[in-house]
Formats: C-alpha cells, sequence, structure tokens
C-alpha cells in the first residue's frame, strides 16, 4: 500500500501538530479504502503533542473531533492504533525525516518477499514458529 497523502494549501497553514495528526488520519482512511490486512498499527513520530492527543485526546474541540473521527474508523474493521515516540535525534527520525526531503520521498518500493511484516508481529501465532529478529536502532 502507498501511503503517500497530501495536504490542502488550507491544511499547510495549521500548526504543525495538527498538520501531523491530519497525515495520520488521511493515511489511515486511504489504508482502510485499500484495504489493509494490518490489526495492530504502530506509527512511529517525533511528536509528543500528536502521541497525547492519538494516546489521551484533547481538551481543543478541533483536534478532539480529528482523534473521535479516528477511533471511529479505526473501530469498525478492529484496528488497534499505537502512537509510539521517538527524540528527534533518535536514527529512525533522522533517516526518515532526511528521505522525506528528498524529491522522490514516496517512491520507496518493496517486493513481497523482502517484505518482513514488523507491524503485527508480537501477536502473532506466525511469530512463534519464527526465528528471534531484531530490528537495529
Amino acid at each position: 500500500m502507498n501511503p503517500d497523502v497530501s495536504l490542502t494549501n488550507e491544511e499547510r497553514e495549521l500548526s504543525s501538530g495538527l498538520r501531523e495528526l491530519l497525515v495520520v488520519e488521511k493515511t489511515l482512511e486511504k489504508w482502510l479504502i485499500e484495504g489493509s490486512s494490518y490489526n495492530n498499527i504502530y506509527w512511529s513520530m517525533d511528536s509528543a503533542n500528536v502521541v497525547s492527543f492519538l494516546s489521551k485526546g484533547s481538551s481543543r474541540p478541533h483536534v478532539q473531533a480529528k482523534v473521535f473521527k479516528m477511533a471511529e474508523m479505526l473501530s469498525k474493521p478492529k484496528l488497534l492504533l499505537t502512537p509510539v515516540y521517538f527524540l528527534r535525534s533518535d536514527t529512525r527520525i533522522k533517516v526518515a525525516d532526511e528521505l522525506s526531503k528528498r524529491k522522490d520521498s514516496d517512491d520507496w518500493p518493496i517486493d513481497q518477499e523482502s517484505f518482513w511484516p514488523c507491524i503485527d508481529c508480537m501477536n502473532s501465532i506466525w511469530m512463534l514458529s519464527c526465528q528471534r529478529q531484531t530490528v537495529g536502532a
């Protein structure tokens, strides 16, 4: 699935936290439309605000409305979204930031044989029969 999403000019003028929340929302919408087979989604980010929004909600009505809409979207196919916070100094965030600045940042193809599903790996009977794998930072 290609998680390519874009923001409108109006959305680009919003706060950075709300823009990041919109990207999560739009990506979830796209995954649901395209029929994602994942049950548990671990979303890595460097925004403590967005992690807080997704974990606890917000006292700001317009932000809470977005969070509630995402909760409704996730409840239909019974998906679980877990936001994971990383410091900006984390290597994974630095690499993602660098790659996102490239002109062709959304063109990262990978063939199915090379893809190791790490999104639902801890909650799967399949994992019990696999050798232990460590993903480096």
